[in-house]
C-alpha cells in the first residue's frame, strides 16, 4: 500500500529520448521514452508520469494527455509514453515522481518541455540530435610583435572562427589574419605546418559604420566531398585553430577586441573529472577529454578535419570515450544510425557496428537501437562470408551484391568505393609487418566478438532461437581460431592461415576479446610485452584493453604514460591540444591534429583505472573494479545515465590502501578490490571489519546500496587477519 508521506528528493536530470534538454534538440519520434535520475540513498519501487499540453495543467495536477498512475516498478530509464497520440510542431510537458523502499513518495520533478520536428526525407541526413552550440573563448595571452602586429593564443585548439570588435577609425584598412593549430618559437602562427595540420590566411576589410565582425571561413575543398559531413545550414564553416595572428591593427588590441567562437555539440564538462599522482597521466586525460568535446563540431563523430567523414572504428572509440566524460548518448546514437546505412569498406570496421549498438544499450539501458536496427546488425556480422570451418574471409568469392546491399555498401545502384577489404590497423606502417592471408586472425577475432554480442542482442530482443544460433556460431569460431591460428609450439597467434609471422595485432585482439586459451595466456602476454607500442593509436585501444583485462595494469600504465614517439606524451610535446590521427608525422606524413580515434586513454582510465563499468544495462548494477597499478593516488567522477559516481584511491601508508566509492540512487554496485601482495590482510567497510568473498584474486562485495562507501585494506599492522587461499 503506497502511503502519502512525501520525501524531499524529487527526480532530477529528466530525459526525453535521452536528451537532457529536449527543447534544444531535434526530436523525430512521437512515441517518446522518458528517463530520470533518483538521488542517493533512494531506491525506486514505483513511479508516476504525467504529460500535458501545457505546463499549467501539470501544475494543477490535471494532465490532459497521459497520467500513468502509480506503476510498481524500479524502472527509471526509457519508459515508453502510453498516452494520447502526439504530433509534430506542438509543445508538450512532462514530470515524474517516485516511491522508495519505505513507500515514501517524492515531490514531482521540475517540468520538462519537448517538441517534435518532422524527420528529413534525405537518407543522408542525421537523425535526432541537438543543435550545435557556440561558446565564446577569451584569449589566453596576447603578444604584440610589432606596431599593428599581434599574436593571440586561445589556450586550446577548437573548431570555429573569431569574432572581433574593430575600432571605428580602422574602416578601409585591410587586416591580414592568420589562423592555425601550430605556432613557432617566435610567437608566430606556423605558415607551413606538417601533414594536414591546419593553417589559413584570411583578409578582412572593415567598413565605415561597422565595428563588429565574425570572420568567415571559406570551405576547404579537401573536406567537402560527396560523402563528407557538412556543417548544418544554421552554422557557419569552421576551422580548427588555437593561434591567431593579426597584421594591420591600429592601436592596442586587448581581450575586449577578440574572442574565439567555438562550435561544438552540447557538452557538460562538470560531469567528469580525473586526477592522479602521475602528472603525465593527468595531462593525457585532459588532452583526450578536450578532444571529445572539440571534435563534435559537425554534430556527428567524424575522423578529423582532413576528411570529415564517420567511420565505425573511429566512432566506437569516440563513443566509449564520450561516455567516460559526459552523460551524453545522443551524438553517438545519431552517428551510429548514419553509419549503419553508409558502410565503410574495411572488414573489421563493419563488424564494429555491432559493438557500437551494444555499447549504446549497456550504457543507456534503452533497447530502441537494438530493436530498430537488428536485421542490419545481423547482416553486418558478416556471417555470409563464413567458410565450412566457420571462419570468414573477403578473398574467397563470397563478397557479392546481396551482401553489399544488405550491409548498405551501395549508393543507389553503385558501390561506395573499392570492395570490402581487411585493414588490421592504419596507417599501414603501424601493422607490425602483418602478413595478410585469405583468412586473417584479426578479422576473425572481431567476427567472434560480433557473434557474441549479437547473441546478447538477440537475448535482449527475446529471440531465443537466434541467440542460441549465434552463441553456437561463436563457439565454433572460438575453436577454429584456436585450431587454425595458434602456433602449437609457442602458443601464440600467427597472422593468418598459412602464415608463420606473429604480429602484435594477431595477439592483442584475441586477448582483448577473450579468445586466448588459459594454457596459452602467459605466452601471448609475454609476446605482446616484447613488442611495445607496435601499433597505431587505434590499435592501442585494444592493446590496453587486453592488458587491463588480464592483470597487466602496471605494464598498461607504462604504455599510456611512456614518452617515446609512439605516445600521448609526444602529442603534448609537439604542441597539440587534441589527440593526433597518428603517433607522429614520421608515421603518417599527412596526419591531422584533431582526431578522436586517438583518445583511447580517456575510456581506459574510466573503465579500468577508476574501474567503473555497467554490470547490467543502464547501470542498474555497477561494477567497481579499480586497477591502481603503480599509482599512489587517484580521484575521478564518472558520469552515468543514473547520475555520477565518485571514486577515490590512496595508499595512505605503506601498509594501508583506501578506496572510496559514492554510488548514485536507484542502483547498486559490486566492488572487486585487488588483494594485497601480502598473504594476510584486514578489510574494513565503513570502519567495520568484514570478510568479503575472494574471486580471481580480488575481494568481492556485492549489492552495495546507493551512497558513500569507504574500504580499507590493511596488511602488517592489521589486528585481525584474513588469509588468502593457497
Amino acid at each position: 500500500m503506497v502511503n502519502s508521506y512525501t520525501s524531499s528528493a524529487a527526480p532530477v536530470q529528466l530525459r526525453c529520448n535521452l536528451f537532457l534538454k529536449p527543447d534544444q534538440a531535434m526530436l523525430h519520434s512521437t512515441k517518446p521514452r522518458f528517463s530520470w535520475v533518483i538521488t542517493a540513498p533512494h531506491m525506486q519501487t514505483a513511479y508516476q508520469i504525467q504529460v500535458a499540453s501545457t505546463a499549467e495543467q501539470l501544475q494543477k495536477s490535471a494532465p490532459d494527455l497521459w497520467d500513468s498512475g502509480i506503476i510498481p516498478s524500479g524502472k527509471s530509464l526509457a519508459v515508453l509514453y502510453g498516452g494520447r497520440p502526439l504530433t509534430t510542431r506542438q509543445n508538450y510537458f512532462w514530470r515524474v515522481r517516485f516511491w522508495d523502499v519505505q513507500n515514501q513518495k517524492s515531490e514531482f520533478s521540475t517540468i520538462q518541455q519537448f517538441c517534435f520536428t518532422a524527420a528529413s526525407s534525405d537518407p543522408n541526413a542525421p537523425g535526432e540530435g541537438y543543435r550545435l552550440k557556440e561558446t565564446r573563448v577569451s584569449p589566453n595571452r596576447i603578444v604584440q610583435i610589432a606596431a599593428g602586429h599581434y599574436f593571440i593564443d586561445f589556450g586550446k585548439a577548437a573548431f570555429g572562427t573569431i569574432e572581433m570588435t574593430v575600432p571605428e577609425g580602422m574602416a578601409g584598412q585591410a587586416l591580414t589574419i592568420h589562423l592555425g593549430e601550430k605556432h613557432n618559437d617566435s610567437n608566430r602562427v606556423d605558415r607551413t605546418p606538417p601533414g594536414t595540420v591546419r593553417y589559413r590566411q584570411l583578409k578582412l576589410m572593415p567598413e565605415i559604420g561597422r565595428t563588429s565582425y565574425r570572420l568567415e571561413i571559406p570551405p576547404d575543398a579537401r573536406n567537402t566531398g560527396r560523402r563528407t559531413i557538412k556543417m548544418p545550414p544554421e552554422t557557419s564553416e569552421v576551422l580548427p585553430f588555437r593561434y591567431c595572428e593579426i597584421e594591420g591593427w591600429t592601436g592596442p588590441l586587448s581581450a575586449k577586441n577578440i574572442c574565439q567562437i567555438v562550435v561544438h555539440y552540447p557538452f557538460d564538462a562538470n560531469t567528469s573529472s580525473f586526477t592522479s599522482s602521475n602528472e603525465t597521466l593527468n595531462a593525457i586525460w585532459d588532452l583526450c577529454k578536450h578532444t571529445i568535446k572539440a571534435t563534435s563540431f559537425c554534430g556527428i563523430y567524424v575522423d578529423g578535419d582532413r576528411e570529415r567523414f564517420p567511420r565505425e572504428a573511429d566512432a566506437y572509440i569516440n563513443q566509449i570515450g564520450h561516455y567516460a566524460v559526459d552523460s551524453e548518448y545522443t551524438l553517438a546514437r545519431r552517428t551510429h544510425e548514419l553509419m549503419l546505412t553508409h558502410t565503410s569498406q574495411w572488414t573489421e570496421w563493419i563488424l564494429q557496428s555491432i559493438s557500437m549498438a551494444w555499447a549504446d544499450y549497456v550504457y543507456t539501458g534503452d533497447p530502441q537501437m537494438l530493436t530498430k536496427w537488428y536485421p542490419i546488425l545481423q547482416a553486418k556480422s558478416l556471417t555470409a562470408l563464413a567458410g565450412t570451418d566457420g571462419l570468414i574471409s573477403t578473398r574467397t568469392g563470397l563478397v557479392n551484391d546481396v551482401l553489399r546491399k544488405a550491409i548498405f555498401y551501395f549508393e543507389g545502384e553503385h558501390v561506395w568505393g573499392p570492395d570490402l577489404k581487411d585493414i588490421v590497423d592504419w596507417p599501414y606502417c603501424e601493422r607490425d609487418e602483418f602478413d595478410f592471408q585469405d583468412y586473417n586472425t584479426v578479422v576473425n577475432a572481431f567476427y567472434y566478438q560480433g557473434l557474441r554480442l549479437l547473441a546478447r542482442i538477440a537475448t535482449v530482443l527475446d529471440k531465443k532461437a537466434e541467440a542460441t544460433h549465434y552463441t553456437s556460431q561463436a563457439e565454433r569460431v572460438f575453436q577454429a581460431v584456436n585450431t587454425t591460428f595458434v602456433n602449437p609450439e609457442s602458443g601464440i597467434y600467427v597472422d593468418g592461415k598459412g602464415s608463420t609471422h606473429s604480429s602484435l595485432h594477431a595477439n592483442i585482439f584475441p586477448l582483448a576479446f577473450g579468445l586466448v586459451l588459459p594454457q596459452n595466456k602467459a605466452a601471448v602476454i609475454h609476446h605482446i610485452k616484447t613488442k611495445g607500442m607496435a601499433c597505431s593509436v587505434y590499435g592501442a585501444q585494444y592493446l590496453l584493453e587486453g592488458l587491463y583485462q588480464n592483470g597487466e595494469s602496471n605494464y598498461a600504465l607504462e604504455l599510456i604514460t611512456q614518452k617515446s614517439k609512439r605516445s600521448w606524451y609526444n602529442m603534448l610535446q609537439v604542441g597539440s591540444t587534441m589527440t593526433l590521427e597518428a603517433w607522429d608525422e614520421v608515421f603518417k606524413p599527412n596526419l591531422d591534429w584533431n582526431h578522436a580515434w586517438g583518445s583511447a586513454p580517456v575510456n581506459i582510465i574510466s573503465r579500468f583505472i577508476l574501474g567503473v563499468t555497467p554490470l547490467k544495462p543502464g547501470f542498474s548494477e555497477i561494477s567497481f573494479a579499480p586497477q591502481p597499478g603503480k599509482l599512489d593516488k587517484f580521484s575521478g567522477t564518472i558520469p552515468t545515465i543514473r547520475g555520477s559516481l565518485f571514486v577515490h584511491f590512496q595508499k595512505t601508508d605503506p601498509n594501508t590502501v583506501r578506496y572510496e566509492l559514492t554510488i548514485p540512487g536507484n542502483t547498486q554496485a559490486e566492488a572487486r578490490l585487488p588483494l594485497p601482495d601480502e598473504r594476510r590482510y584486514e578489510l574494513r567497510h565503513n570502519q567495520k571489519i568484514i570478510l568479503g568473498e575472494i574471486e580471481n584474486n580480488r575481494l568481492v562485495l556485492k549489492k552495495l546500496p546507493p551512497g558513500k562507501h569507504i574500504f580499507e585494506i590493511r596488511t602488517n599492522d592489521a589486528k585481525i587477519f584474513h588469509s588468502k587461499p593457497e
